[in-house]
């Protein structure tokens, strides 16, 4: 209970304090007073990046459950992992289109143990290894007229694995698992979220410019117009022309400089400067605020075997799903980001794992609601700090079964810049969730209560290829 305490106060204090310091950021910092990044609306933007990461990490978590049957359970869970993973991601803005691609391919290999109550009739003690590749694709399309757009979004992911599993007992399991989920979603709203990261990259490259002594301010023109010349140098590179070089990249950024009297003491610092900034950005800034209603469709299929005993399960899940995001460039440095999602479903299973299964209870009814609440401090081209809370709520109602599951948390993303080609990254994620459950008729029937603190940690390399 005492974990419950401090999640919930220093979460209640991030955002209030977040409220009351960062409110004022846009009357303080003098760079707002050149340029006001929410006003940066250039619809012809593209890119495309592809990464390559390695990491371990690993957690401990400690469960303790209450239930009409029993009182204070304990469990212990710890698991180490080795993850591979290519990612790539491209995203397009025009005053007609804004489209957002991705995909994703991965390796994990993890080592577990599980500690049960002693007193538990299952108090056998397990360890086990398993390898998993991971695919997943995802695109989202909005076409745009005006200040509305029409939505579809589609994608899927599947994975498949081999779990081996020992116990303190000698005795040996094999498991495998295979998973694949497929999803489609079509909705219209209203708004629109503008990224805004190459003004960022302006004013840090006239920033540098200045602090060399030439520029003893700079305007609104000269921050636009190299933002703009950014934007469509971006373009170039996007389409994939080899004989575009970086060095012709920087180059062409030199002429836009010279002709807007952005002129350094020194034209090797100049040029410096430019590849400094230009070339080692990798950050996603935005604004603005968007409305969407959607109505999705989502199939889940997943398969266990467990010692030649197959477990299948498979549900549709369709229903409305409404969204809004708000996202504002409190200074170039720091940026506030706020979202809400609420949904409502159907869940339709056409497969209920063995035949002992009660074929009775192939639908069920569910609810979601989530908040995040999050700011982006960015000193740099090179360095971000992403802090955010978040909470969500769900509910599940099928035959005799009621479930309500709720989690607050923390978490924390930064990139810090080792290289052109290598950065070095830090995670962090501590959050409590919850699960109340109602299973079984009005005369014979099961409450379970459990509380769940997890602290997650992992850090690594991230190798960029373009």
């Amino acid at each position: 209970m005492k974990n419950n305490q401090l999640l919930y106060f220093f979460a209640a204090l991030f955002i209030l304090s977040s409220a009351s310091t960062f409110s004022q950021e846009v009357g303080t910092d003098s760079s707002a007073k050149v340029y006001d990044l929410n006003d940066f609306k250039f619809r012809y933007q593209r890119y495309k990046a592809l990464t390559f990461d390695y990491r371990m990490n690993g957690g401990f978590n400690s469960s303790r459950e209450n239930t009409n049957l029993s009182n204070r359970l304990t469990t212990t869970n710890s698991d180490f992992n080795i993850i591979a993973n290519l990612q790539g991601n491209s995203f397009e803005n025009s005053e007609r289109l804004q489209r957002i691609q991705s995909f994703q391919v991965s390796i994990n290999t993890t080592a577990n143990r599980n500690e049960p109550p002693a007193t538990s009739s299952a108090s056998t003690v397990r360890s086990g290894s398993a390898a998993i590749p991971y695919l997943s694709y995802k695109n989202t399309n909005r076409r745009y007229n005006g200040n509305k757009f029409v939505l579809l979004d589609y994608g899927g992911d599947f994975s498949v694995s081999t779990n081996r599993v020992s116990s303190n007992n000698n005795k040996q399991v094999k498991n495998n698992r295979t998973s694949l989920n497929a999803e489609v979603g079509i909705g219209f709203g209203r708004g629109r979220i503008e990224n805004v990261s190459d003004a960022v990259t302006s004013y840090f490259i006239l920033r540098d410019i200045q602090q060399d002594g030439v520029l003893q301010n700079f305007t609104t023109t000269q921050l636009e117009n190299l933002a703009d010349g950014i934007v469509k140098t971006r373009n170039d590179r996007y389409i994939g022309d080899n004989r575009f070089r970086y060095v012709d990249q920087i180059t062409r950024l030199d002429s836009i400089c010279k002709a807007n009297g952005i002129i350094a003491t020194n034209p090797v610092k100049l040029f410096t400067v430019l590849y400094d900034n230009f070339i080692f950005t990798s950050y996603f800034r935005e604004t603005g605020n968007r409305h969407t209603l959607s109505l999705g469709v989502n199939n889940d299929y997943f398969r266990f075997t467990d010692n030649d005993e197959p477990y299948r399960r498979g549900f549709v899940t369709v229903g409305p799903k409404y969204e809004y995001v708000n996202a504002l460039q409190r200074s170039m440095f720091l940026q506030r980001k706020t979202s809400v999602t609420t949904s409502a479903a159907g869940l339709f299973y056409y497969l209920l794992g063995t035949g002992s299964d009660n074929n009775d209870q192939k639908i069920a009814l569910q609810g979601i609601i989530s908040f995040s609440h999050g700011y982006i401090y960015q000193p740099n081209t090179r360095t971000i700090i992403d802090l955010s809370t978040y909470a969500i709520a769900s509910t599940t109602s099928r035959k005799n079964l009621r479930r309500v599951t709720s989690a607050v948390g923390l978490q924390l993303n930064s990139n810090y810049f080792i290289s052109r080609r290598f950065s070095i990254f830090l995670n962090a994620n501590m959050y409590q969730n919850f699960r109340n459950e109602r299973n079984g008729d009005s005369f014979e029937s099961i409450n379970f209560r459990n509380g769940n603190f997890q602290f997650t940690f992992n850090s690594g390399l991230t190798y960029a290829f373009y």
